[in-house]
């Protein structure tokens, strides 16, 4: 499967997240950043007031101090489109990579987990402008794996695909 798990674990993530260019996240990206996060911590005494606002923002729109942390330091670090790109056909082929490896291998547990990466790939590629690039994506795993019925429902659900 290629390089550490914990780069794969974690490091492969946060580049996703990083080119991830929403407010909020779809729930492919969810479970990345659920994934990555820490925990939050709804009982903590003596925070500070940006500390009480960020929980408070957090609990309005719905999302993990993880995310609104993360959403915040990338404005910090903003990157251009041409090396966004660049880190995209990068990342992409380790996810695909990674993919093609558990599904072929049957690691059933980890199915989850590699659909919801080739999601956010997907929206990744959709918010770049190339449209329709989710589908296809899914379209392709769906092909090269039709056989492997619980990849499909575990790719229906972080695609966002009907039955």
């Amino acid at each position: 499967m290629g390089w550490s798990s914990s780069f794969i674990d974690y490091g492969i993530r946060l580049f996703l997240l990083y080119l991830y260019n929403r407010p909020f996240p779809s729930t492919a990206a969810k479970s990345i950043a659920s994934y990555i996060g820490f925990h939050d911590e709804k009982e903590r005494k003596n925070l500070l007031k940006f500390e009480t606002d960020i929980q408070s923002e957090c609990q309005e729109h719905k999302v993990t101090e993880f995310w609104n942390y993360f959403q915040r330091w990338k404005t910090y670090f903003p990157i251009e489109k041409t090396e966004c790109e660049k880190y995209l056909i990068w990342a992409e082929s380790i996810v695909y990579k990674r993919a093609d490896a558990i599904v072929s291998g049957q690691h059933r547990s980890h199915y989850g987990e590699v659909a919801g990466l080739l999601a956010t790939v997907g929206k990744i590629k959709e918010n770049m402008g190339m449209l329709g690039a989710k589908r296809h994506i899914y379209e392709q795993y769906r092909k090269k794996f039709p056989r492997h019925s619980s990849f499909q429902g575990e790719m229906r659900t972080y695609f966002n695909i009907q039955k």
